[in-house]
């Protein structure tokens, strides 16, 4: 019994010490000014926020999923198939499957590590190791 009321004991002056503990956060300028410290910065008053832009929602292609597309291009026919708004697979020496990467100016831009394709609704281009392969696509 007398073990089991040292450590009760023990216990309360742990939480009396540690709740009598406070820690205090200061900003720099109260800190400066009771230092004695005149020279230092002042904070900026009046500062008017600047707008941001809005981010705009990025662009869903709106291609039939799922529908092999056949595009007639200088350099030849291409076999196109979108399998969701975010991949595609392009027929070119055998069925590649690429992935969306960015859109821009209506263009949408699929990539693996070799391949480029580029739509614009009925239209194509397609890259292979940055040189164009097969250019003027169309529906």
């Amino acid at each position: 019994m007398n073990r089991f009321i040292k450590t009760i004991l023990g216990l309360a002056a742990a939480v009396v010490l540690l709740t009598a503990c406070t820690v205090v956060f200061e900003p720099d300028e109260l800190h400066n000014e009771k230092a004695g410290n005149r020279d230092a910065p002042k904070p900026v008053e009046n500062v008017t926020p600047r707008p941001r832009p809005t981010p705009s929602r990025p662009a869903v292609p709106n291609f039939p999923l799922n529908e092999t597309q056949t595009y007639s291009c200088e350099g030849g026919r291409l076999l196109v198939k979108y399998t969701s708004n975010d991949s595609v697979e392009v027929f070119a020496d055998g069925w590649q499957e690429l992935t969306r990467t960015t859109s821009r100016d209506g263009w949408f831009v699929y990539k693996d590590s070799k391949h480029e394709w580029y739509a614009h609704r009925d239209r194509g281009l397609l890259r292979r190791d940055g040189k164009d392969l097969m250019t003027d696509c169309r529906l």
